[in-house]
């Protein structure tokens, strides 16, 4: 969110293991879990974060975050300090609903409950996120976001790997799959396609399709990841 340090609501599970839902329009619902009490630390500490758009509610142990991502060059997702009157506090950034990402998350809302889809001019937000960089393992990683010709959100994926060739089929209400080829370095294109059409996104494309993946410097990666969009025709089957 842009609005550090807005309240959420008042907390009202004061024990260990105690889980509080919340929600916020640029996050959507979330929740958080002390996880730990006392030792080491006074009152309840080690929170738990969990986000609905992330993964189906997968946790975020604050605890463990903090302590792998050391001195990263890309900044740091959480930080943990001490305020007057013994407060403890944490701090997190996490990218706003709607499939931006950022140190290697993104958080993404379920799709349309609407039946099939509205045929016509179909279009996908991809996320990209590098090999070996911020939890993505030895092989790229995609986020797809498909929308229908009315604007619904008809599939998702959520950084999946591709194959051991390089290839990812995502599946959504559409008749066929949106299917990704990425190359072997950061520096390669990637090619799409959906029912016989094909178009590369190498920063430079002119076609109709018009994909913005790669654009900008360093073949559009940034914080882990390159975003773009485009669009292509999704008939009736």
């Amino acid at each position: 969110t842009d609005r550090a340090g807005e309240i959420a609501g008042e907390w009202q599970v004061c024990y260990v293991g105690g889980r509080q839902f919340f929600t916020h329009p640029e996050v959507g619902d979330f929740s958080v879990t002390f996880s730990k009490g006392g030792g080491d630390q006074d009152g309840l500490h080690s929170p738990i974060i969990q986000l609905a758009g992330y993964n189906d509610w997968e946790p975020f142990n604050l605890d463990d975050i903090i302590k792998e991502q050391g001195d990263s060059d890309y900044g740091k997702l959480c930080t943990h300090g001490g305020q007057p009157e013994g407060i403890l506090d944490w701090s997190c950034g996490v990218p706003k609903s709607g499939a931006s990402a950022a140190f290697g998350i993104s958080l993404i809302a379920p799709d349309s409950s609407q039946a099939g889809f509205q045929p016509g001019w179909c279009t996908a937000h991809v996320n990209q996120y590098q090999k070996n960089e911020l939890g993505t393992g030895s092989k790229y990683a995609f986020d797809v976001v498909i929308k229908d010709a009315g604007g619904n959100q008809i599939g998702h994926v959520q950084h999946v790997e591709v194959d051991d060739g390089g290839h990812l089929s995502v599946p959504s209400k559409l008749p066929f799959t949106f299917d990704i080829s990425a190359g072997a370095v950061d520096s390669d294109p990637v090619t799409f396609a959906y029912a016989g059409q094909t178009w590369v996104c190498n920063g430079e494309d002119q076609s109709a399709h018009g994909c913005t993946l790669g654009n900008g410097p360093n073949n559009g990666y940034e914080n882990g990841d390159r975003e773009g969009d485009m669009g292509f025709t999704c008939d009736a089957a």
